[in-house]
């Protein structure tokens, strides 16, 4: 048996590299080595031994489930006609929005979740046309009342939802430039209750009514009212 080292192997390497074969000799190969064209006599004689294995034994896991944890919930009846109770409280919402145009279907939600009687929104920076809006903000078992003063410019703007089941009525009033308000009247059980919902702007350019304006054009509208 002829052995090489590897300082050996890489000595012939390197003198190999030096000595190619010369094109004709790459030429008269073909014509040397003839190609098998058939195959050799043991040919379908030798058979792939089959090996058969017994059948594999599954483990069957036992359930860990901990029935000591398993605690019953109370779920609550959202029935409409179970809406009204006795000595029930009113579940009311005041939410000073900034535009309920770009996030009317994340408080559409909130007000379905928490299930509130009454909504009421300032800001909310809508118009009656805006029928998109409504739909997408109003809840289906809701109704509402919408007040906007502003006709070409945006900010400001009053909504009252209530829940249908509630028996509301809209108090007409006279504008005022200080400050934004809509007052309603709940029945709600055996009790009526008002509701006057105000939006004061800020003082700017545009708004330049004073502190002592909007509490005089107020005070005056509580007491017509």
């Amino acid at each position: 048996m002829i052995t090489y080292s590897r300082s050996e192997l890489l000595q012939i390497g390197k003198h190999c590299s030096h000595n190619k074969l010369k094109e004709e000799v790459f030429q008269s190969l073909p014509k040397i080595i003839k190609p098998v064209t058939k195959r050799g006599v043991r040919g379908g004689r030798r058979h792939i031994r089959t090996i058969i294995t017994a059948d594999r034994k599954y483990i069957k896991k036992t359930s860990q489930v901990n029935n000591n944890n398993i605690i019953t919930i109370n779920y609550k009846n959202s029935n409409k006609d179970n809406l009204h109770h006795n000595n029930r409280l009113m579940n009311t919402c005041l939410l000073n929005c900034r535009s309920a145009r770009n996030k009317a279907d994340e408080l559409n939600e909130y007000f379905v979740e928490n299930d509130f009687d009454i909504v009421i929104l300032t800001e909310s920076w809508m118009r009656d046309t805006d029928h998109y809006v409504i739909n997408k903000l109003v809840p289906e078992i809701y109704d509402y009342f919408f007040l906007s003063n502003r006709t070409e410019r945006i900010g400001g703007g009053l909504a009252f939802l209530y829940k249908t089941s509630l028996k509301v009525r809209c108090i007409q009033g006279p504008e005022y430039t200080s400050f934004e308000y809509l007052q309603t009247d709940v029945q709600f059980d055996s009790k009526l209750i008002t509701f006057i919902s105000i939006y004061k702007p800020p003082y700017s350019t545009v708004n330049k009514a004073s502190i002592n304006t909007f509490f005089l054009n107020f005070k005056k509208n509580y007491i017509a009212a």
